[in-house]
């Protein structure tokens, strides 16, 4: 724990100057030496004081108010402020005799693959946690429950007390995870390191996992590759708009942005696919979203096009010519419409791609998280 700013202030109070203590006593562990010398010289002298803590933790820069968590007869715990504090407690009175004794917070508890302390590589996921109850110098703590509103409000330790949770007391689920993970430029949020931590919970079959993680790796990608899209047609559409940037640089943000949609569809289309296929592949029994059924034909007809690109610059299908082989190179639909079009075949890149990754994004949450299936959802 680290201590900041500390203030204390003094006031006489002649009836309590029979349980002063020495000079000797230890009765501010982790309190500056400064403030333990006048909280010292204030009881010695038989006056009560008011500190004002501001209180830290090693590796933070941040620091919260001490607040007063309890007095028990002479010993007075003080805490670090939580989230449902207000911003200026009051200060904590200390009596002549009082022993003050500073808490630790526990927020989270953490799931680690290792057992060596102070590694954080090796963190898989963490939980929010809260006190349960405190009895005989155990705290007992346990993670929030479904439907819990979440305060702050943490675990505050002393000192010589036990921390425990009971069998059952820390859960987590796929939720809980996927919550805790930072969202993109277009709010869409990794799947793969939430699957890859939840599996490390609730592990289905060596097959399971691999399907999974690389489909949620091929649906991130894609989100990546969106996000390229709309980079490069928000710099050729700023660039149009000026009427005096060169051709080249128009050219430039114009090839950025294609190829950028021809990878896109390629990686979608990936994904398209094992969506389609959990079923046979790994017994699935989610079912596909409607909207992945109503726009998978377009997608694997893009894919195709797009990944075999080669083929259709010769205006061929499967090395036999097609009279729409070359609608694939028709770029007016995606300059003016911002969409896909080949042949028949039309996908939005903005109004249904964005859609398409968010619902295929829970199909295979739902497929890891049992809930079409007889996995569990909590671990």
């Amino acid at each position: 724990m680290r201590i900041g700013i500390v203030e204390a202030v003094t006031e006489r109070t002649p009836e309590r100057r029979d349980g002063r203590p020495t000079d000797t006593d230890d009765r501010y562990p982790g309190l500056p030496p400064e403030i333990q010398a006048a909280l010292k010289a204030a009881a010695a002298d038989g006056r009560d004081s008011w500190i004002d803590i501001r209180l830290g933790l090693v590796g933070q820069e941040v620091e919260s108010p001490g607040v007063l968590d309890e007095r028990v007869g002479g010993t007075v715990f003080v805490r670090h402020a939580d989230p449902c504090d207000p911003p200026d407690p009051p200060r904590i009175l200390i009596r002549p005799g009082d022993r003050v004794i500073l808490t630790t917070p526990v927020g989270f508890a953490g799931l680690n693959s290792t057992s060596e302390v102070g590694r954080v590589d090796d963190l898989i996921a963490s939980a929010r946690v809260v006190l349960d109850r405190r009895e005989d110098g155990v705290a007992y703590g346990r993670t929030l429950r479904d439907g819990e509103p979440d305060d702050g409000r943490r675990i505050h330790v002393r000192p010589g007390e036990q921390l425990v949770f009971e069998t059952g007391a820390l859960q987590m689920s796929l939720d809980d995870i996927d919550r805790r993970e930072p969202a993109t430029e277009t709010g869409y949020v990794n799947l793969a390191p939430v699957i890859w931590a939840w599996l490390q919970l609730s592990p289905p079959t060596a097959e399971s996992v691999r399907y999974v993680l690389a489909a949620a790796r091929r649906l991130d990608a894609a989100n990546r590759l969106l996000l390229s899209v709309q980079q490069a047609s928000e710099r050729l559409s700023t660039d149009a708009d000026a009427g005096d940037v060169p051709g080249p640089t128009l050219r430039r943000h114009f090839a950025d942005m294609l190829s950028s949609v021809e990878m896109l569809v390629v990686a979608l289309g990936r994904v398209t696919d094992m969506v389609c296929s959990a079923r046979s592949a790994i017994g699935s029994a989610v079912p596909v979203p409607r909207s992945v059924n109503a726009k998978k034909d377009a997608i694997r007809t893009l894919r195709n096009a797009c990944e075999h690109i080669e083929d259709r610059a010769l205006g061929h299908v499967n090395g036999k010519p097609d009279p729409q082989a070359l609608t694939i190179f028709d770029y007016e639909p995606l300059l003016a419409e911002d969409a896909m079009v080949y042949g028949k075949h039309r996908l939005g890149v903005t109004d249904e791609i964005p859609g398409l990754l968010a619902d295929m994004r829970q199909f295979i949450k739902d497929v890891v998280s049992g809930r079409g299936g007889a996995a569990a959802d909590r671990a």
